[in-house]
Formats: structure tokens, sequence, C-alpha cells
């Protein structure tokens, strides 16, 4: 969910707790984050200089299920962020990525090619693009997570058919 341009971070979370389509219960909210129901409407309420704390914002995006709060922050400090995916992959499988990875690069140039080849940029073709560059970028932190946690892994080799004589 995109938060507008003028929008605070405040306010955008404020939004994300009151979604009627969510119907989050404030009090389950807060237990799960570990705070009273009195405190999460301390950090929510009128008076501007309270903050919520930077500790619990990763479980808050976790509990509305939108990570729109740690995008503006990170859009704040010049920076993108990506959930990193889980890899429970073989070697073999992961070599079929690395595949995926060039599909969706050569995608994904096509698409912005395609967005800045007239000189005009559309919201639609933009939108289309950073899905396609979205969609590289994430298959991109999916092979480089699973390449540092396999530093210094051992192969495992292939099971050896049994042949009868």
């Amino acid at each position: 969910m995109e938060a507008a341009n003028d929008e605070s971070l405040r306010d955008l979370m404020r939004r994300l707790l009151n979604d009627p389509a969510k119907k989050l219960d404030m009090h389950l909210v807060a237990k799960q984050l570990g705070v009273s129901y009195r405190v999460l409407m301390y950090y929510f309420g009128n008076d501007p200089n309270r903050r919520f704390p930077a500790e619990l914002l990763p479980g808050f995006c976790e509990i509305v299920q939108d990570y729109g709060p740690l995008d503006f922050i990170e859009r704040q400090a010049g920076r993108v962020g990506y959930r990193i995916p889980p890899v429970s992959q073989s070697e073999a499988e992961q070599m079929l990525n690395i595949g995926q990875l060039a599909k969706e690069s050569t995608e994904a140039i096509a698409a912005l090619y395609r967005t800045i080849e007239d000189g005009i940029v559309e919201k639609r073709e933009a939108a289309k693009a950073i899905a396609e560059l979205d969609d590289a970028i994430r298959q991109c932190v999916r092979l480089r997570h699973w390449l540092k946690e396999n530093i210094g892994a051992v192969p495992q080799a292939a099971p050896k058919s049994k042949r009868r004589p």
C-alpha cells in the first residue's frame, strides 16, 4: 500500500489500524505488540509529539499485514526494503532460479523501455514497469540470501543408484 505524498508515518499507521477491511481488535493488536491497550492508544493519540517505538514497527507491520510504514521509513532514508524470501531449495533448484532471474530481468528492462520509449511516462505503464522491476529485485534478493546462507556449505553428493548384478 503506497502512502500519499503528504501523509506522515503516524497518519499512515493510524489509517492501517483503522482500516475497516482489516477489522482489527485494538486490544489484540496491543497484546501482540507486547504493550497494553492504553499504551497503544497513547502512541496514536492526538499529541503529535508522541512517537511509536521503532523496535515495534516490524511487528506492527506483520500484524496489520502491510509493510507500508517500513517502506515509508526506507524512502525517507533513500533506500528500498524487501522481505527476504524463505529459501529451502537445493543447488539445482537455485540454478533454475538463476534462469528465472534472467527472465525477470529481461521482462523488467523491456517494460522499462516501453515506458520511456515515447518520452511520456504514463501512470499505467510506470506501474507495470515498477512491478516487473520489483519481481527482478525480489529474485535477486532470494538468490543473494541463498548464497549467503550457503557460504562454506559442503555440497551433498547425489544418492548413488543401486545396481543389481
